[in-house]
């Protein structure tokens, strides 16, 4: 699943439905997400990963399963990838900017997964690098890699060490 999404609010994020259907208005989401602490708050529960890349638009691709499933291409484009981060989902997952969580979410990235404990790792790509990746106005040509690949799997027994941090990448995660 692929989908150009904006945030006017610094971050998108994947965040499981449930833990915030109570929101109605923008007071109940200040009052959960207004702040980083609470945010930070949701990081740790497991509710909500950040794709904090600052505000825009970016062309956020989903899969299911690991990393190791990117191509010869991906991986040669691949700038960061991120530590893991813990979700815990009752099932509905959306990915949205940060300001649109919610009980109306509005995110064309709506994913019905098992609930359950998922590990996401997000690889951030450094997609204009890439010849030809750009048309004459600059702008991602037809077939141009996203910004970000958001990989969703089962956690199982093993689990790693999670991220529990707002900042998606850090310089020293970079591959080149």
């Amino acid at each position: 699943m692929r989908s150009d999404l904006a945030t006017d609010a610094g971050m998108l994020c994947v965040w499981d439905f449930q833990a915030f259907r109570d929101i109605s208005d923008y007071d109940s989401w200040d009052a959960q997400l207004g702040e980083d602490e609470g945010i930070l708050r949701h990081i740790s529960a497991g509710n909500l990963v950040p794709l904090s890349l600052g505000d825009g638009a970016f062309a956020v691709e989903v899969r299911l399963g690991s990393p190791e499933s990117m191509s010869a291409r991906e991986r040669e484009y691949l700038l960061v990838p991120s530590r893991p981060y813990f979700l815990r989902t009752a099932g509905r997952v959306v990915i949205s900017g940060v300001e649109h969580v919610g009980g109306d979410p509005r995110s064309p990235m709506d994913l019905q997964l098992e609930p359950g404990d998922y590990t996401i790792l997000i690889g951030l790509i450094d997609w204009a690098e890439e010849p030809g990746a750009k048309d004459a106005e600059g702008n991602p040509s037809p077939g141009a890699l996203p910004d970000m690949i958001v990989f969703i799997q089962a956690t199982g027994s093993n689990r790693p060490e999670f991220r529990q941090e707002i900042v998606t990448f850090r310089r020293e995660d970079a591959l080149r």
